[in-house]
């Protein structure tokens, strides 16, 4: 944390004790000793900038967004912006809209919440009973659980994409018998049974003739012989 941050924090905890308007004239050092004056008037600045202080001429106060921040402090907060983890604020939004709250957004409410809300609406976790409310239904309240989990945003959606491709994976064997397979990680169920046809390609065995055309058969020869003798043969011996 750099010099200008490390005074930040310092003074932020004055001002969130004081839980009233406060000189940022008395803004002091690590030690304790008072501030020189520009050196006041940059860190009065750059928390003005940075959205946790409103200065009315000599005095300084919070504002509904700051006090939130007072939950924690200034040095835990740019910690949280680092790691991509959610303030306890946000949290704590989030539990309420899992225990079945409506929560409206405000000027005053915190930027991240005001970021985080409206993309959990995008994605589908929250719906809009009202004009600037958001809740969350019975059906959605286990992904505001993972998303506490997580603590972070980043961490959920990569979740959440991973989950969506998994409940969305089939393999589909087009013009095949077995049908269409729908895998997971927990589960594979069978959308069609799985058939499979045996052809057995095996010779056909000869038909055994029966007594009767074995009979015919001989005959036809005796018939066909006698033919020749009576037509041919005799001639010549004739």
């Amino acid at each position: 944390m750099n010099r200008l941050d490390e005074l930040t924090d310092i003074n932020f905890k004055l001002i969130c004790k004081s839980k009233s308007s406060f000189s940022w004239l008395h803004f002091v050092d690590k030690d304790g000793e008072q501030l020189s004056g520009q050196i006041r008037e940059q860190v009065a600045k750059y928390m003005e900038d940075n959205g946790l202080i409103q200065i009315n001429g000599e005095n300084c106060h919070l504002d509904l967004k700051s006090e939130q921040i007072c939950q924690s402090s200034w040095a835990e907060h740019l910690k949280l912006k680092e790691t991509g983890k959610l303030e306890k604020h946000t949290i704590d939004i989030i539990n309420r809209l899992k225990n079945g709250d409506s929560i409206p957004l405000t000027k005053s409410e915190t930027d991240e919440v005001n970021e985080i809300i409206p993309k959990l609406k995008n994605i589908g976790v929250l719906y809009q009973p009202k004009r600037f409310e958001y809740a969350c239904d019975l059906t959605n309240r286990q992904k505001l659980t993972k998303l506490i989990e997580f603590q972070s945003l980043e961490k959920f959606l990569n979740w959440s994409d991973n989950e969506k491709n998994k409940s969305n994976f089939i393999n589909d064997f087009s013009g095949a018998n077995i049908g269409q397979v729908n895998q997971s990680s927990k589960k594979m169920d069978l959308k069609s049974p799985i058939t499979k046809s045996i052809v057995h390609n095996t010779a056909k065995e000869p038909k055994k003739k029966s007594w009767i055309e074995i009979l015919a058969w001989i005959i036809g020869i005796i018939a066909g012989l006698v033919a020749i003798y009576e037509f041919i043969l005799k001639k010549f011996i004739d």
